[in-house]
């Protein structure tokens, strides 16, 4: 298995993990998932991480947004895998390489929420 191939299962493995919460109400029915849209953009619209990597949000005539994932290599040359991962609040976009921090409390989950930041001014566009 290649390195890339074999970051990418471990980054899936490791993403489930952090994201998956116990359910404190067991007995209760979970409630209907919902997945959030992508924030509404009228024009194609980039979000920097606090990673360096880019999401490029480009919208489509059905109203829709087509999403790009943009990695950026890193100072020792590596080029992180980006997973886009739906929960029920948030539509996170993650490098494998910030996992570790993700897990550890380290970093928050919401620097990498594209909904979020989009819909808080942290485009590019909107912060130069």
């Amino acid at each position: 298995m290649s390195r890339s191939a074999l970051a990418a299962v471990l980054g899936t493995a490791l993403l489930a993990t952090v994201l998956s919460a116990p359910n404190p109400t067991a007995a209760a029915p979970p409630p209907p998932q919902v997945v959030p849209k992508l924030p509404h953009v009228t024009k194609p619209t980039t979000v920097t991480l606090v990673t360096g990597d880019k999401v490029t949000l480009t919208p489509d005539p059905d109203g829709t947004s087509q999403v790009q994932l943009q990695p950026v290599a890193r100072p020792n040359g590596y080029t992180p895998h980006l997973q886009m991962v739906e929960t029920s609040q948030q539509r996170l976009v993650v490098p494998d390489d910030a996992l570790p921090y993700l897990s550890a409390g380290v970093l928050d989950r919401g620097l990498f929420d594209i909904n979020y930041l989009v819909a808080n001014g942290y485009a590019d566009d909107a912060t130069s």
